[in-house]
């Protein structure tokens, strides 16, 4: 004859599990978000490789982009347009909160990104030729994010960065000024 569970040791097992699940919970939430963060770094990265394409056809110049951001996904002046990537691209996947109009960021404007005009139109290979002064300090082009998440999409973890070298970073790192 078999012996069957009874009633509290079924419920002490499923409590055990329970807990086991709230304990785990919290950290794979936090894997998820870097995960969420690396991925869009990436895409940033390989905007920094579409872009220094462009500035090797256009002589060393970065793109001139009327605004930060665009005014719809098919503004034909927008970055997405002069570069001619996947819109993927430029899609965070952490950019999932419809608070624009009831759309998420990328849904409403095309993109999760912002361009950095104070960039347009600037040489990026001559350190002399492309700097500039902010807030009466000269700061070169290298030191300045080229495009940055558009909102805090990642909470704690910071926006990514790209910056004229090709690197990205995290919450603006690294930025030196002269």
């Amino acid at each position: 004859m078999r012996r069957k569970f009874t009633i509290v040791e079924l419920l002490v097992v499923i409590g055990v599990i329970t807990l086991l699940a709230a304990l785990v919970f919290p950290a794979t939430q936090r894997f998820r978000a870097q995960g969420l963060k690396t991925q869009c770094l990436n895409n940033l990265h390989q905007l920094g490789i579409s872009l220094n394409s462009y500035v090797i056809d256009y002589k060393s110049h970065l793109p001139v982009i009327p605004s930060m951001t665009p005014e719809s996904p098919k503004d034909p002046f927008w970055l997405n347009n002069v570069l001619g990537l996947s819109p993927e691209t430029y899609h965070c996947s952490a950019d999932s909160q419809p608070k624009y109009d009831g759309q998420t960021y990328f849904g409403r404007y095309g993109s999760s990104y912002e361009w950095n005009v104070m960039c347009n139109g600037m040489r990026i290979d001559n350190k002399t030729v492309a700097s500039m002064v902010v807030n009466g300090v000269t700061v070169d082009i290298t030191d300045v994010p080229l495009m940055t998440d558009a909102d805090d999409f990642h909470g704690k973890l910071g926006k990514n960065c790209l910056y004229a070298d090709g690197r990205t970073t995290r919450n603006l790192e690294g930025v030196k000024v002269e």
